[in-house]
């Protein structure tokens, strides 16, 4: 996977360097101080209302610095005595959180502050550590273009120790103007900051010097990204050969890679696509190739501050044209501010794309759940307020077979989708009192499968169903989808006629579990004798339809599409009071 990505990276890192990455890399929010060599200074506040605005070469200055002086993680800092707390990695830079310095923390931030005393002994200790063997080991030092400057280290120590109180009252005549981060850097070459800056990842790179190796005088080590070897991953360790890490790679690899990384974290979190054809360019695509081209899809995810590759694939085509749109089968309505009843439409997110597919099926079916828990680990998948138990079962069972749906294009799993798991969601959702727009999106997408419409649609069942009352002798319904809708609109009436302060679609499930038409008749007849006393003996419309559905072939099956339909749909015995009875 690696090997693949980083070639079309590698052309295009040799041709143009850090300043590919480097142009797109955004400054964190803090003062950002540059020492002159003449031991002035210069300040640079980066906030929330100016982080985007900046495209001056003051900006570009702290930003080419700032890009390759940060450390890898946390625990990989150079060490610092008693903790470590400086972020940087060379000693021409110098990064810590505000927390460190003021006690206040306008920033959430939680570090506990230090006197003054404590950080200039930090930075003591920091300098000797990057004087210290640790990260001075001859095989790397010879790896390094540059010599290494006593000068400027000396003054860079100097100021950041002896002198240190000069600095300090830089930072505190800008304590109320910044938050989250100081950093410091100093007035030397870019060459100097990059030869300091490999001198620390050359040291850093690999995940674990236990591993490192010398071949012919290259030396390899176990790849840090998206690679790691722990106690939560034993199974990564060969049992059996005379390396026992996985994957191994030459240190200018590792330094590739993590160049790699840090481009990826530019093009933001989420999927990505990259063309097989195309040279890397700029910017990832969020949106696959509409053809039969081959193309790499991405899922970035973050791990402490760190990107890693949470999905990859290579997609030999994609093909998004979806004539698909939901409809609203129900005739469902609502008011507007002014009291007027209008038809409730669904408009397409994007015209002819499963991304419609995708946002209504995670607003209406699934409730605002799906995109949400993509790739969260199942073990943080609770029931809560706004997903049951049953949601979390269909949503873990389904959710890769959606994934590999609307992201890589295998057309065929929608349709599984919509066989095995949308009629559980469909009554999920009725039960949270969010079943009209479920049924129009599950009924919608099940047409859509079959590539076929209802022999009777849903609308046309509320007009046959008014004309049959309406008559003036007493008639049958002609097919089972009549019936079934008809059986549907009499158990929402007799649900309703509870006297209860609180009433719940659960009472829906004992009409479901019934499969044939006796069955379901006599589970209406239970409802119908515990509210007998509510209905009177001249609901003419009540008694036809009560009639028609007791008369109907029992041995029939009862259809539990239109059953929903009929028992969401606005209730043909309540219209003639004008009153529509919400769900």
């Amino acid at each position: 996977m690696i090997d693949n990505l980083l070639e079309g990276f590698k052309k295009v890192y040799e041709q143009y360097g850090d300043q590919f990455i480097s142009d797109r890399h955004k400054l964190d929010l803090g003062l950002y101080i540059k020492v002159n060599l003449d031991q002035t200074f210069e300040t640079f506040i980066v906030s929330k209302s100016n982080q985007d605005d900046f495209v001056d070469s003051n900006y570009q200055w702290f930003q080419k610095r700032d890009f390759i002086s940060k450390y890898l993680e946390s625990n990989k800092a150079i060490a610092t005595t008693p903790i470590k707390r400086i972020h940087s990695n060379n000693y021409m830079s110098w990064f810590v959180k505000r927390g460190t310095l003021f006690e206040e923390q306008t920033s959430g931030d939680t570090d506990k502050s230090m006197q003054l005393s404590e950080v200039i002994a930090m930075n003591n200790s920091y300098f000797e550590s990057l004087k210290s063997s640790t990260l001075n080991k001859k095989e790397i030092l010879s790896l390094l273009p540059r010599p290494f400057s006593e000068s400027n280290f000396d003054f860079a120590r100097q100021s950041l120790t002896e002198e240190f109180e000069r600095v300090f009252k830089v930072i505190v005549a800008n304590k109320d103007g910044f938050t989250k981060y100081v950093r410091v850097f100093f007035d030397f070459d870019y060459l100097d900051y990059e030869r300091e800056s490999n001198r620390y990842f050359y040291h850093k790179l690999f995940n674990s010097d236990t591993y490192n190796t010398t071949v012919d005088g290259t030396l390899y080590g176990l790849s840090n990204f998206n690679m790691g070897m722990n106690s939560k991953k034993p199974y990564l360790e060969h049992k059996t050969m005379r390396r026992n890490a996985p994957y191994m790679v030459s240190l200018d690899e590792a330094l590739l890679t993590y160049k790699y990384s840090l481009y990826l974290k530019t093009q933001g979190y989420g999927v990505h696509y990259q063309s097989m054809s195309q040279i890397l360019i700029e910017s990832l695509s969020k949106l696959p190739v509409k053809s039969y081209e081959s193309q790499n899809l991405i899922q970035l995810g973050q791990d402490n501050g760190n990107v890693i590759i949470e999905n990859y694939d290579v997609i030999s085509a994609y093909i998004d044209s979806a004539k698909y749109r939901t409809v609203n089968h129900l005739n469902a309505t609502y008011k507007t501010d002014n009291g007027i009843s209008v038809t409730k439409s669904y408009d397409p997110m994007v015209i002819d794309s499963i991304k419609s597919i995708e946002s209504d099926l995670d607003h209406y079916l699934f409730l605002g759940q799906l995109i949400f828990n993509y790739t969260k680990e199942a073990k943080e998948i609770k029931p809560s307020q706004y997903i049951t138990k049953i949601q979390i079962e269909a949503l873990l069972q389904s959710r890769v077979l959606l994934y590999d749906y609307f992201y890589k294009g295998y057309t065929e799993n929608l349709e599984i989708f919509v066989t095995r798991f949308a009629f559980t969601l469909l009554l999920e959702a009725i039960k949270k009192g969010k079943g009209v727009d479920a049924f129009n999106v599950y009924y919608s997408m099940k047409l859509y499968c079959k590539e076929e419409k209802p022999l009777v649609s849903v609308e046309h069942c509320k007009v046959e169903l008014n004309e049959l009352l309406e008559a003036r002798e007493d008639e049958c319904f002609k097919s089972v989808e009549l019936y079934s809708y008809a059986a549907g609109q009499l158990a929402y009436f007799l649900l309703s006629r509870s006297q209860s302060s609180k009433k719940n679609h659960d009472a829906i499930e004992p009409f479901l579990n019934r499969r044939n038409v006796g069955q379901l008749n006599e589970e209406l007849m239970y409802w119908f004798k515990r509210y007998a006393y509510d209905i009177s003996m001249g609901a003419r419309k009540f008694n036809k339809l009560y009639a028609a559905i007791l008369s109907f072939d029992k041995s029939a099956f009862k259809l539990d599409d239109y059953f929903l339909a009929g028992y969401l749909s606005s209730n043909v015995l309540y219209e003639k009071k004008e009153a529509k009875i919400n769900e």
